[in-house]
C-alpha cells in the first residue's frame, strides 16, 4: 500500500527478506529512516543498539549477549519466580474488587527489567501504582509515535515543535532515572547477574563506557517491559475469550505440573499448547503494530517483485499483515491451534513465513530466545 509519495507499507513475506534481509551491496538490510530514530531517541552523539550503524551495532549487540544468553536466565530465575509470586499474591489481595490487568502486568513486567538490567526492583508491585517516571516514559513513548508519524506535514511543524519541547523534558527526566540506575549499579554489586554489569564486564573488544551503556538502558528499559506487557494483556483477553483454547491451556498446565515449584524456565518450554496460544497471540495483537521504517537506497532496489525507487520510506505492517486472509485463514479469530501439530489441514495455506514478532534479519530482537 502507498501511505503516501514516498512511503510503502508491506504485508507479504518477501518484503522481510528484501527490506531487512543481507543482499550483496547492503549487508544487514536497506538503511535505517533517521527521521524515525530521531523521534524515538536521545539526540546525543552516543550509538545505540537502535540508532547505531551496522558496525557500531555489531559491537554494541556482542556487548549484551552474554545478558541475554539462556545461561544468564538461568541464573536470574529465581528473581523471575519472586516477582511472579509477587504479582499472585497482589492478586489475591484484591481479589474481591476488580483489577486492572494491564497495569498489573505493566508493574510487574518493569520490576522485572528493572531487575534484570539495573541489579534491582523498581517496587512498583509493591505499590501498585504508577510511579511518576513510569508515568512520563509511556506518555514520550505516545508522543514520539505521533511526532514520526507527523514529522512530514510542513503545515504543522511549528505545533509539533512546541509538543516535541514538552515531550523531550518528559523524556529527559526518564533518561535522568535511567543515567541514575546505571551509575548506581556501576559502583555497586548486585546480588545476582544484571545488563549493566555484564556489559561493563565483557572483553576489551566490544565492552561498553559508561555512556553507552547509559544511552542503550531507556531502549532496553522500554522493549523489555511494554512489549511484554502489552502481550499478556492481549493473551489474557483472548484466551478468556475462547473457552476452548482455555480448557485445553489449563488441562496442559495442570497435567505438567503438581505444585507451582515444577514451574521453571525449562519446564515451561516443554507446553506446546502454551506456545500456540503465545504465538496466536503475537499473531493476532503485535506489539508494536508496524516495524521501524527503512529507506531505499541508490539507485533503488526491487521488492517484492517490483522496482521501488531511491529515497522511498519502505516497511512491514504486522497488524495489516497478520490480520490479511491473503496470509491466514480466518485471519480475524484467535486460533492457536493453527500453529499446533495437530492443526487440521484448513490451516496449510496459511503463510507463516510473513510472522516474524520479533523482525528478522541482523537487527532482529536480541531479547527474542
Amino acid at each position: 500500500m502507498r501511505v503516501a509519495p514516498d512511503e510503502i507499507s508491506y504485508i507479504n513475506s518477501q518484503a522481510w527478506s528484501d527490506i531487512f534481509g543481507n543482499h550483496p551491496t547492503r549487508p544487514g538490510g536497506m538503511p535505517r529512516d533517521p527521521s524515525f530514530f530521531s523521534a524515538v531517541e536521545d539526540e546525543s552523539c552516543i550509538p545505540t543498539m537502535l540508532s547505531a550503524n551496522n558496525t557500531q551495532h555489531a559491537r554494541i549487540r556482542r556487548a549484551y549477549a552474554e545478558a541475554f544468553s539462556k545461561r544468564t536466565l538461568l541464573e536470574q530465575e529465581t528473581m523471575i519466580v519472586e516477582n511472579v509470586d509477587l504479582l499472585i499474591q497482589k492478586l489475591y489481595e484484591t481479589k474481591e474488587e476488580p483489577t486492572n490487568m494491564t497495569n498489573m502486568f505493566i508493574f510487574t513486567s518493569f520490576d522485572i527489567i528493572g531487575n534484570l538490567q539495573f541489579g534491582e526492583s523498581l517496587h512498583l508491585l509493591d505499590d501498585i501504582a504508577y510511579s511518576p517516571w513510569l508515568t512520563k516514559i509511556r506518555d514520550y513513548t505516545r508522543a514520539s509515535m505521533i511526532l514520526w508519524a507527523l514529522a512530514d506535514l510542513l503545515f504543522v511543524k511549528m505545533v509539533i515543535m512546541l509538543f516535541k519541547t514538552t515531550a523531550v523534558k518528559e523524556k529527559d527526566k526518564f533518561y535522568e532515572f535511567t543515567n541514575d540506575k546505571v551509575k548506581h549499579r556501576l559502583s555497586h554489586e548486585a546480588d545476582f547477574p544484571n545488563f549493566v554489569q555484564l556489559v561493563s564486564q565483557a572483553s576489551a573488544k566490544v565492552k561498553l563506557s559508561e555512556g553507552e551503556i547509559c544511552a542503550n538502558a531507556p531502549a532496553l528499559m522500554q522493549a523489555g517491559s511494554d512489549t511484554t506487557a502489552g502481550l499478556l494483556s492481549g493473551f489474557m483477553a483472548y484466551i478468556l475469550s475462547t473457552p476452548e483454547s482455555l480448557a485445553l491451556l489449563k488441562s496442559e498446565i495442570r497435567s505438567a505440573f503438581k505444585q507451582s515449584s515444577d514451574i521453571t524456565v525449562n519446564s515451561v518450554e516443554q507446553l506446546k499448547w502454551l506456545d500456540s496460544c503465545v504465538r496466536e497471540t503475537l499473531r493476532i495483537y503485535p506489539n508494536p503494530p508496524n516495524g521501524p521504517p527503512r529507506l531505499v537506497p541508490q539507485p533503488g532496489a526491487e521488492i517484492s517483485g517490483r522496482w521501488v525507487p531511491e529515497g522511498t520510506r519502505v516497511y512491514i505492517s504486522p497488524y495489516a499483515a497478520y490480520h490479511s486472509s491473503s496470509n491466514f485463514c480466518e485471519a480475524s479469530s484467535y486460533l492457536p491451534k493453527r500453529w499446533s501439530k495437530i492443526s487440521d489441514s484448513g490451516f496449510a495455506a496459511d503463510n507463516k513465513d510473513v510472522f516474524h514478532p520479533f523482525s528478522t534479519g541482523k537487527r532482529d530482537c536480541i531479547g527474542q530466545k
